[in-house]
């Protein structure tokens, strides 16, 4: 039994190693990474503990079903949370955005505080601290405004009935044309 607890333990930390070289080559989010290696050690420990109670003669059947049982009505019991925990992981590594994005999401705008594994944190223009839950985020359009860097604005502008349309549409391509912080690239100016 002690050398079936100490080849978990050095499983563990070699796996834990090997898994860190492999982050290394990708571009995963650090977040992710250390959930991965909790659920990893978790599991390694949940074996370790199930091989020690059958050398001690612990009927490992029947206790397996038993654990299967609990955890179907634990899982039943928070599957809200369960939901939220797996598009947490699905976030994680998807990056629709990423910390520091402004984004909209339902009616909530602001920019991303942090993405952790129950919910997503945003600061609100309002200047208030959102917590929407990672369930919602996968289910609502996302629309993340710091994808690139150049963004089109679309501005209203009106006119009255008696006034020249096609003067009023040339005034306002002129006055684009003249407009620093107006790009032809990648569309030029519609009016």
């Amino acid at each position: 039994m002690a050398i079936t607890i100490i080849l978990a333990a050095v499983i563990s930390k070699l796996v834990g190693k090997i898994i860190k070289r492999f982050w290394k080559k990708t571009r995963v989010d650090e977040s992710a990474q250390h959930y991965v290696m909790v659920m990893l050690k978790i599991l390694i420990w949940i074996v370790a503990v199930i091989i020690c109670l059958d050398l001690l003669g612990f009927p490992i059947g029947s206790l397996l079903t038993v654990i299967a049982a609990v955890g179907a009505a634990i899982a039943l019991a928070i599957k809200d949370n369960l939901a939220n925990l797996a598009s947490g992981v699905v976030l994680l590594f998807t990056k629709p955005f990423k910390a520091g994005d402004f984004i909209e999401v339902g009616n909530i705008s602001g920019t991303i505080r942090s993405i952790e594994l129950m919910h997503t944190y945003i600061d609100t223009i309002t200047n208030t601290l959102a917590a929407v839950p990672n369930n919602t985020m996968m289910a609502e359009t996302i629309v993340n405004y710091s994808a690139h860097d150049l963004r089109r604005q679309d501005l209203m502008f009106s006119i009255s009935y008696d006034d020249d349309v096609l003067q009023a549409k040339e005034l306002l391509l002129r006055l684009a044309g003249e407009n620093g912080k107006v790009f032809n690239k990648p569309e030029k100016p519609l009016v």
